[in-house]
């Protein structure tokens, strides 16, 4: 593979470089620690895959979300983003394939599985469980059929905060990432609540993950 490289980014030093070394070694292909923004643009003329560390992402999406937005600005390049390291009780994996990952790994994988599900990912495959991956499927089919008028009654600027919610972002943090007031984020949340028919926050949240196929169906804007 050698249009490809891999970053890894690890609060794990150690344990860092040990997995670069390994990768190298058994799937030949280049990998390194130092995060994407030290390096030029024609340096990184691949298809890149992130990978980052559990430990270290303090937003889980949010991360990741900044790597993928970096390699977008690269000439013929492909971004791919995943984890590991995850705790193997995690239970948001769903959520993970719909904010855009490309795949994750738990941390009683093995280092050979690692590196198979590397090389799956930089050919374009996803890499998640079964389970989640067949609730996503039959939730793609079905989804036309589920709560259509609610998401249709939100504005775009509502279904993204909606989206930003679902992923544990405060008000403070939605306010800043979407260049909004406070008071307009608590205003607009107030509004989702009476729209989609739900109490508090938490619901809100919960029902956001339940249908975020139709939220995010169309491009909302980054700033109003």
């Amino acid at each position: 593979m050698d249009d490809c490289c891999v970053y890894i980014e690890s609060p794990h030093k150690l344990q860092c470089k040990l997995l670069i070394n390994f990768l190298r070694k058994t799937t030949g292909i280049p990998c390194f620690e130092t995060p994407p923004e030290h390096h030029s643009a024609n340096q990184c003329n691949h298809n890149i895959l992130f990978l980052s560390d559990y430990d270290g992402c303090t937003t889980q999406i949010g991360d990741l979300q900044r790597l993928s937005q970096f390699c977008q600005t690269l000439p013929q390049s492909k971004p791919y983003t995943a984890i590991f390291n995850i705790p193997v009780n995690y239970t948001n994996e769903y959520h993970l394939i719909i904010s855009g990952l490309n795949g994750i790994f738990y941390n009683n994988v093995s280092l050979n599985q690692l590196a198979t599900g590397v090389r799956s990912i930089l050919s374009g495959e996803l890499w998640f469980s079964r389970a989640a991956t067949s609730k996503v499927i039959r939730d793609k089919v079905s989804f036309e059929y589920s709560n259509d008028i609610l998401v249709n009654q939100l504005t775009p600027r509502e279904k993204q905060i909606l989206i930003d919610l679902s992923s544990g972002l405060s008000n403070e943090q939605i306010a800043n990432q979407r260049f909004l007031s406070t008071l307009t984020v608590k205003t607009h949340l107030q509004n989702i609540y009476k729209k989609i028919k739900v109490k508090n926050r938490s619901q809100a949240a919960n029902w956001a993950l339940r249908n975020m196929f139709q939220l995010s169906m169309k491009k909302v804007p980054e700033k109003e």
